[in-house]
């Protein structure tokens, strides 16, 4: 009876601890949040976040007043001294909030917003801990070389936009200002750029505005500004007086406010000469490396660590090395060694013309859009516009070799790729730049994905969501893919070939040299070794190519090592989908899915039926 007894009891114990599990998750399932109430939340941390940058908001929405943005409130993110305890605290709020919505109750693509979103603050927080290791000067990819060509490409939509620009002028000393001040704690903590570095952002400012350009009306600035103003004027929408006024007070403002805050930019960073501790790569900092392994995978995307990722990269080199020397002796061997002579190892990559029915940059674009339709589902716009712009010569020497300019969310008509014309393009170089930043590359990519997000209704905070790895990966990725396109009008499939193994091997050799640099400590003669043996032996090369990437670091890596993370994901795909696999459905699919991080596109492959669509995680 007794053990009868004990048993039933032991029973009804268990029955308690299942029913008390049951309730609790219940508790846990209605006591979270649903759909609306993350709608809600992520469009307060949007409007936080862009009401504070007048800037990116315009870039960001053609009519912000539609997504409930106040467009009176003008202004630039100044930095303040207590901006990093703020922005932890804000994290911390979103986090919280973020972490008890429940995902079951939201659709897939809600569910992946949600996933990416709480991954990209926790890398955001991180990031804080150390906030004084970045450079917002940078002389490459700085705010005071790219803030020109955004003012050059600011729409003007309406007559409020004009209004909101010139505004915007007006706040650009303020915004300096913050920046001296940030600048003056890194050199307080040890951290300020090295002497060469604040020389070159020291002559970019007194060189980017200059009287005599201004008072002869030929600057960019004022070029720009007038031929936005003139379509206003020729769509109705502003009148003669109107117009002129406008033009006089952009030249105005140009004279007294922007040009006097580049000059007392320059002159602040020039009384922070000599404050440099460290004119070698990030690991020369107390917590340098600590910063680099976040900066690593924030930048890719990747989840690998720098140890593996230094161990594929050598690989990688290695085989592609081995390709470009079994190619040069077959070539010899067959004694066209003209191509030879056409193709150099240097950072260059001068080539050869060739008959090529492709006259311009845009022919070549339609070239490309043409080609590419068999393995690349279809952009449904079929109003889809985009041009091609110079350079100004006056930012050349600081600019990018290319570079695309995307839309906003809500106008995905206005697409601008800029061409370094100091660059000197070839025919194939011209050709594979444009599929970087055209078809299929970044415009691509960017506008495809805004009709996606807008069919699926995406949520607009993934505009926030910044993955350099999945993107200028995809640029890489599909550039590659130019090269085979370029052998079929080129001259010689053999020389197209060589500039493509040249361009990957280079790439590789310059990612390894990054960490090299930023994480284990390379010396400056280590690093012209390596260019020598590789064939880069000119010592004003190995200068520069040592100086950027103590600059920009994980620029390169951010493009190789995207470029082989979705090669990862390729051979992923086919391994999973075997029969049903295509490049056709994996270009779709990862179009479809990222933005992302790479661990979380492999993932979504695992378990895609390519017939029906992808699960989220």
């Amino acid at each position: 009876m007794y053990r009868k007894k004990k048993i039933i009891a032991y029973s009804v114990f268990i029955l308690f601890l299942i029913l008390l599990q049951i309730f609790l998750l219940l508790l846990e399932h209605f006591g979270k949040e649903d759909t609306p109430d993350f709608e809600s939340l992520t469009h307060e941390i949007l409007k936080a976040e862009l009401s504070e940058d007048t800037l990116s908001l315009h870039y960001t929405f053609a009519n912000p007043a539609a997504f409930g943005f106040n467009t009176d409130i003008v202004n630039f993110p100044v930095y303040t001294p207590d901006a990093p305890l703020k922005n932890k605290e804000k994290i911390d709020t979103y986090l919280h909030k973020l972490q008890n919505i429940n995902s079951s109750k939201l659709n897939a693509t809600d569910q992946k917003t949600l996933s990416l979103l709480i991954n990209y603050l926790e890398s955001e927080r991180s990031f804080l801990d150390y906030y004084l290791y970045e450079e917002p000067l940078s002389p490459s990819s700085g705010i005071q070389a790219n803030l020109p060509i955004l003012l050059a490409e600011y729409s003007f939509y309406s007559k409020k936009d004009v209004d909101t620009y010139l505004k915007l002028l007006q706040e650009i000393d303020t915004y300096f200002e913050s920046l001296v001040f940030f600048e003056q704690q890194k050199s307080q903590a040890g951290l300020f750029m090295s002497d060469h570095s604040a020389e070159q952002v020291i002559a970019q400012c007194h060189s980017y505005f200059t009287n005599e350009e201004l008072w002869k009306n030929k600057h960019f600035l004022q070029t720009t500004f007038e031929e936005r103003i003139l379509n206003l004027k020729n769509n109705g929408l502003l009148n003669e007086a109107e117009a002129t006024a406008y033009i006089e007070q952009n030249t105005r403002l140009l004279l007294d406010e922007v040009m006097p805050a580049y000059h007392s930019l320059g002159d602040s960073i020039y009384l922070l000469l000599g404050s440099g501790k460290n004119d070698n790569g990030l690991c020369g900092f107390k917590q340098g490396r600590e910063y680099y392994s976040l900066l690593l995978t924030s930048t890719t995307g990747t989840s690998k660590t720098p140890q593996e990722l230094m161990t594929i990269l050598k690989e990688r080199f290695s085989t592609e090395y081995s390709k470009l020397i079994d190619l040069s002796e077959d070539i010899l061997a067959s004694g066209n060694t003209d191509i030879m002579a056409d193709t150099s190892l240097d950072p260059e990559f001068p080539g050869i013309t060739g008959k090529t029915p492709l006259e311009n940059a845009l022919n070549m674009l339609s070239d490309l859009r043409l080609r590419m339709q068999e393995d690349f589902p279809e952009i449904s716009n079929t109003e889809l516009s985009y041009d091609v712009k110079e350079v100004s010569p006056t930012l050349s020497p600081y600019c990018a070799p290319a570079f695309y300019l995307s839309p906003p969310l809500d106008n995905l008509n206005n697409n601008v790729i800029y061409i370094n014309q100091i660059e000197d393009y070839d025919t194939l170089l011209l050709y594979t730049t444009l599929a970087h930043e055209g078809f299929p590359g970044h415009l691509y990519q960017t506008v495809y994905d805004g009709i996606h997000s807008e069919k699926t209704r995406e949520n607009p905070i993934s505009a926030l969501l910044y993955y350099g790895g999945y993107t200028e990966g995809w640029a890489l990725y599909v550039e590659n893919i130019a090269y085979e396109y370029a052998k079929e009008f080129m001259d010689n499939e053999d020389y197209v070939e060589l500039c493509r193994l040249s361009r990957d091997i280079q790439l590789c050799l310059f990612s390894i040299l990054d960490m090299g640099i930023h994480y284990y400590n390379m010396s400056y003669d280590k690093v012209c070794q390596m260019l020598t043996a590789y064939g880069i032996e000119d010592e004003t090369t190995h200068q520069e190519v040592y100086r950027y990437i103590i600059e920009e670091p994980c620029n390169y890596l951010k493009y190789y090592v995207g470029y082989l993370e979705l090669l990862e994901c390729k051979a992923l795909a086919k391994e999973y989908w075997q029969d049903s696999y295509s490049d056709y459905e994996f270009h779709k699919m990862i179009l479809e899915y990222g933005p992302a991080d790479f661990n979380s596109i492999k993932n979504a492959i695992k378990v895609t039926d390519v017939h029906r669509t992808f699960v989220i995680f």
